[in-house]
């Protein structure tokens, strides 16, 4: 009994190893994508937001990282690249989950921060309701 327990476990977990999917393989940060030697490509959109903040980063990898990065001319052009394989798209988290929820699903989206970064708000000073936006933005900061 105690031994087709133990070939009912091996058969199993080598079941689940043979079967498991290629995203647990996949290339999940920057250093994994520049070191992958896969011929995997990567990019962004021109003049983005995006290629913007890794172009001025201070961190030498993402320094390399913006001198090897490759640009589409559209968000669309860069999710179908994608799509297509061999080559990963680099743009903000949530317009790629969105697109990853989209048929065929053949997509993964990272969880990794690659830059900090916060969006501001320019208004005109005589708006009335300025300090209640200044502590809404606070409120919004401090939460996890």
């Amino acid at each position: 009994l105690v031994c087709l327990i133990m070939v009912a476990m091996y058969s199993a977990n080598l079941t689940a190893t043979m079967t498991r999917s290629s995203v647990s393989r996949a290339v999940r940060t920057v250093n994994d994508l520049m070191r992958s030697g896969s011929g995997i490509s990567f990019g962004t959109v021109n003049n983005s937001v995006t290629e913007h903040l890794i172009r001025n980063a201070e961190d030498f990898t993402l320094k390399e990282f913006y001198r090897r990065l490759s640009y589409v001319d559209s968000f669309d052009k860069g999710v179908s690249l994608a799509r297509k394989g061999s080559f990963a798209f680099l743009s903000e988290q949530i317009p790629l989950q969105y697109e990853a929820l989209k048929p065929p699903c053949n997509l993964y989206v990272t969880q990794h921060k690659i830059v900090d970064y916060s969006y501001s708000l320019l208004y005109n000073k005589r708006l009335k309701d300025r300090e209640d936006i200044d502590k809404g933005l606070l409120l919004m900061k401090a939460r996890p």
